[in-house]
């Protein structure tokens, strides 16, 4: 249903396969899909989010506090599509900023998300960002912190014939079948991923130390 490399399907399935795993991990990357209109970033993103575990889907015309307070509810793996935003170095105080706050305290356990209720100052509200993330954007974040936390992936449009333009009514059984195998598999080896147990430290790994550490979480998981 979409077009993709032979590695950057291979990457993106071991990133699904993560996700069913992500609250025994201490840390994840974002998994990030940039490309203009026409290059099949939102396909992608759709079939990939849709094999995530419990995806919750949030458009970036969605705001913030209602974004956050969704995957609160639900705590599943977060999917923004057209996440570009404006002015998110600048704005203080303002919609992006909370945006881009909540991705990059995202990445780690424990960094959680304080804010006071507006209609009762002297209450506190507590949000954990921690989760897995999809993310389909045209550009980058001008954040450098926040890129540095996504694995990037650019599309491009595509030549071939076999793939539909629209989805298949099959298509959604296909996705509940893919889910229940996943779910299954998660249940019977939920047990052997530790999360005492240390991350894979790629010594023999010739590549920068950001791709090291964004690869550790995916790695933990593949060697069992």
């Amino acid at each position: 249903y979409c077009d993709l490399s032979d590695t950057d399907k291979n990457i993106i399935t071991y990133y699904i396969l993560m996700t069913w795993f992500f609250p025994k991990l201490s840390t994840v990357p974002y998994l990030r899909l940039r490309a203009d209109t026409g290059k099949g970033k939102s396909r992608i993103l759709r079939v990939a989010g849709d094999l995530c575990f419990l995806p919750v889907w949030a458009s970036g015309a969605s705001s913030a506090a209602g974004t956050i307070r969704f995957e609160e509810q639900w705590h599943g793996t977060l999917i923004v599509d057209e996440a570009d935003l404006k002015g998110e170095a600048n704005d203080s105080g303002g919609y992006t900023n909370d945006v881009i706050k909540y991705l990059n305290l995202g990445f780690e356990r424990g960094q959680y998300f304080i804010k006071a209720d507006k209609l009762d100052p002297k209450q506190q509200e507590v949000f954990d960002p921690f989760c897995a993330k999809l993310i389909g954007m045209r550009g980058v974040f001008n954040d450098v912190a926040t890129e540095g936390r996504c694995l990037s992936f650019v599309p491009h449009e595509t030549n071939r014939t076999d793939i539909p333009p629209i989805l298949p009514g099959v298509y959604d059984d296909e996705v509940r079948q893919l889910r229940a195998i996943l779910t299954k598999f998660t249940l019977m080896h939920w047990s052997d991923i530790s999360e005492d147990e240390p991350y894979p430290d790629f010594q023999d790994v010739q590549c920068e130390p950001r791709l090291k550490q964004l690869g550790s979480p995916i790695a933990k998981v593949l060697q069992k």
